[in-house]
């Protein structure tokens, strides 16, 4: 299932998900029509887990790749990536690590207020291994949708991401999460298949 141009399914991304191995990040961005405050008061979190729990795209930002993103595509109850920023990141003024502009709203992985320091220490270390995770269907709607909720991003030392919907709650929020907090019910249903060097 293609979605557009710009926009492909992981499986569909091979290429650009091995561009990610052995490449260190650089840094990313969470984009979010939500202010970090309306997050953090609806999820009812601290705000170092904002980063994480907002839902919204991720930008993340590799040496020698540049910016490759990620979101979710519910209609295919999937996950999606590009390679570059998307068209509405080049009409905002200055750099995408600006913050905010009227309708969407970014935090940096490395800030000092909405990201933990799990995320700021990701910083500057290699990946080391992605695996696509896909789900098994558990409504008949799903039957015949490619499910591929999102991604495992394994690090140089040991640390482990999901980034997906579905794998911290019921909801098809897009979220950045350590692998210790992705809730167990929901290994279960998920077959993971490694990208290949």
């Amino acid at each position: 299932m293609h979605i557009d141009d710009n926009c492909v399914l992981l499986s569909e991304g091979q290429n650009i998900l091995r561009s990610l191995l052995g490449r260190k990040i650089v840094g990313g961005v969470r984009c979010s029509s939500w202010q970090p405050e309306e997050i953090q008061k609806y999820r009812k979190i601290s705000p170092d887990d904002v980063f994480s729990l907002m839902s919204g795209s991720l930008l993340l930002e590799l040496e020698g790749v540049g910016i490759v993103g990620l979101s979710n595509h519910p209609p295919s109850n999937s996950s999606c990536l590009w390679l570059g920023a998307p068209v509405f990141w080049m009409e905002l003024s200055g750099s995408i690590l600006d913050g905010k502009t009227s309708s969407i709203f970014t935090i940096s992985m490395s800030d000092n207020r909405y990201s933990s320091a799990f995320f700021k220490a990701l910083i500057g270390k290699r990946i080391d291994a992605v695996s696509i995770l896909k789900r098994k269907a558990t409504h008949p709607r799903e039957l015949n949708l490619p499910n591929e909720i999102g991604l495992c991003i394994v690090m140089e030392s040991g640390e482990k991401i999901a980034v997906g919907h579905g794998i911290y709650d019921a909801t098809d929020d897009f979220l950045v999460v350590p692998w210790e907090i992705v809730d167990s019910k929901y290994l279960t249903e998920i077959q993971y298949m490694p990208v290949l060097w």
